[in-house]
Order: C-alpha cells, then sequence, then structure tokens
C-alpha cells in the first residue's frame, strides 16, 4: 500500500465511509504494523490525524459487550499509540518503497495456415512474411527488444525491414537463421530430410545451434540442413524454384511424384493416394502460375501417362505404371 493509499483510506475509516472491507484491512494493517513494531515514515495533513483520533476516541468510548467491540478497543488503541508515534516522529515506516518490479508477460502471437491457405503477415518493424500452407509462425512485438526473433514451423518467404541495430533471427528448430535487412525463403516442413534456406537479396547467416555450424548466404544460393545427420551445407540453386510458391506459381524441377504429391496436397487441401506405389519414383517437371487442381493433374497425365481420379470431393487417385 502506498502513502496516498494508507492516508485516503485512514480518511475514509475517520469519515465512517470505508466499507466493512476496508475498515478490516485498515484495521489488520495497524495490528500487523503495531505486532511487527514497523517503522513509520509519514506525511499527513493535520486534519486527518485529528478526524483519525476523534473516531477512535467515539470508539474506545462506546459501551462495549462482544468480541467485535473488545477488538475494536484494542484497534482502536493500536492506532492511537501509532498516530502518537507519528506524532512524536519515533516511527518511520516507509510507505513508499519500491515495490517489487512486476513481470510482464511477453505476448505471443500465432498465425498458421491450414491445408489450401496461405497468409500474408505484416510485422511492426515492417517486416512483410508470406507464410505458405500448413505452416505457422510464432512472434510478438519487437519494441524494446535488441533482436526481433520470430520462430517457424513449415515454409514462409520473409521479406525483412533493414534495421542494423536491431537483427531478425528466425527459428526453426536447432537452426537459427539471421539477418539485418534482406529476403529469403525457409522450407522447414517436418515431413521433408532437410531444412533449407534460400536467400533472395542481400545477406543471411545460417547457423545449427547444436554443433554451431554456420554459413554465410548471398542471392540465389541455399543452406540445408539435415536432420538426420545434422549437416549444414551451402550450394546454389535456381532461386525461382524455391520462392515462385510466393507469387501462387508451383515450380515442378525434376521433382518425383511423391514430392509432387505434397505440395499438391498442402496448396489444394485434397488427400491424393497412389494406386501403384511405383509411380511415386517418377520424376515430372513443370511450371503452372495460378493453375487448378485439375489442370495440373492433365498435365501429369500428358507427360508420364499417369492417370487421376476424384473419388470425393477431397480425394484423389492416381493410376499408372512404373516410369522404371
Amino acid at each position: 500500500m502506498t502513502k496516498e493509499e494508507f492516508f485516503k483510506l485512514a480518511d475514509k475509516y475517520a469519515k465512517g465511509t470505508a466499507s466493512k472491507e476496508e475498515i478490516s484491512f485498515f484495521e489488520e494493517f495497524l495490528e500487523q504494523m503495531h505486532e511487527h513494531q514497523q517503522n513509520w515514515n509519514l506525511e499527513a495533513d493535520e486534519k486527518i490525524r485529528l478526524r483519525i483520533l476523534q473516531k477512535i476516541n467515539r470508539r474506545i468510548n462506546k459501551p462495549q459487550t462482544n468480541y467485535k467491540s473488545y477488538r475494536g478497543i484494542r484497534v482502536g488503541a493500536i492506532a492511537a499509540s501509532v498516530l502518537v508515534l507519528i506524532f512524536a516522529g519515533l516511527f518511520v515506516y516507509n510507505l513508499n518503497k519500491p515495490e517489487k518490479p512486476v513481470k510482464k508477460l511477453v505476448e505471443f502471437k500465432v498465425k498458421k495456415t491450414e491445408r489450401g491457405q496461405k497468409s500474408i503477415i505484416y510485422l511492426s518493424d515492417g517486416t512483410t512474411i508470406k507464410l505458405n500452407a500448413e505452416s505457422e509462425l510464432i512472434y510478438s512485438s519487437f519494441a524494446g527488444k535488441a533482436v526481433r526473433e520470430v520462430e517457424l514451423k513449415g515454409e514462409a518467404f520473409f521479406d525483412v525491414a533493414r534495421d542494423t541495430l536491431h537483427p531478425f533471427i528466425v527459428k526453426t528448430g536447432n537452426v537459427k537463421t539471421q539477418v539485418l535487412g534482406t529476403s529469403f525463403n525457409i522450407n522447414s516442413y517436418a515431413e521433408n530430410k532437410d531444412l533449407k534456406v534460400t536467400v533472395a537479396t542481400g545477406k543471411v547467416q545460417v547457423s545449427d545451434t547444436i554443433s554451431n555450424q554456420s554459413v554465410f548466404l548471398t542471392p540465389n544460393e541455399q543452406a540445408s540442413f539435415n536432420f538426420k545427420s545434422e549437416a549444414l551445407t551451402k550450394q546454389t540453386v535456381d532461386l525461382q524454384e524455391y520462392i515462385s510458391w510466393k507469387d501462387n506459381i508451383i515450380y515442378f524441377n525434376k521433382v518425383t511424384i511423391n514430392e509432387a504429391v505434397a505440395i499438391l496436397e498442402k496448396w489444394y487441401g485434397v488427400k491424393i493416394q497412389l494406386e501403384n506405389k511405383a509411380i511415386g519414383d517418377c520424376i515430372i517437371s513443370g511450371k503452372y502460375s495460378n493453375d487448378n487442381l485439375k489442370n495440373i493433374l492433365d498435365g501429369i497425365k500428358y507427360i508420364k501417362n499417369i492417370d487421376y481420379e476424384f473419388t470425393s470431393g477431397q480425394t484423389i487417385i492416381l493410376k499408372g505404371k512404373s516410369c522404371n
């Protein structure tokens, strides 16, 4: 209780306008001070002191017949002695001692996309993030923080606002991607063998927090982190293959049917089954811009003679022979 709060409550107590809860709290407070012989350091208005004394005197002079009244006499006597000592300057109780700092909880925001969904997130620093399907971004306000940090599951393209004093960090499991201001893509789907960071502009540092391996990337370079071996490697790649999704372009560059199926399921929110598992190893290539699923399946059918059938609105069966 601060000094101001104490005198406000004391004034209400003296006037007789305090509630039952406030009276009980105030009397308990006085008793505890008296019991522990705590020190005071108070400066009160004379009128408040006089009103408290008058109120106490009225209570003491009333006939008492029960325990509650008896307690009132005791509290009154305690209050009177405390006030006398306040006047004498002998009790010094610091009601203005600094309160323990309350640790504010950081309010985290979570943006999650389902199959067939994509989302754009605008952060407070000016950074724009495009979140791919079946992905999740965890972030909070950057105000007053030395670093701008977010956490990603799945895939996202980051266009980071430049701030040389506050690095931007993306945490994806054991991998940390750090920049000052640049654009890059991170693919960290759990079902993949590797986590991939691909740079479009600027310079990016990718680190493995377990082995402390680290690589620097510039445009058209990619870092791959193998989940099994925990090896971090660097290579030059075709940038469009890894970032075209943000412009609603599906880019198949010598991928297997199995890999293509995983992408199509995320993009269109469907379930695709292979009647013959052997066709899963067939290699395909193709580029599809804002195409519907039927057009893409027709393209695969034409290239590899792999037919398809919609068994329901959300389930598709691919049929065909091995490509070997």
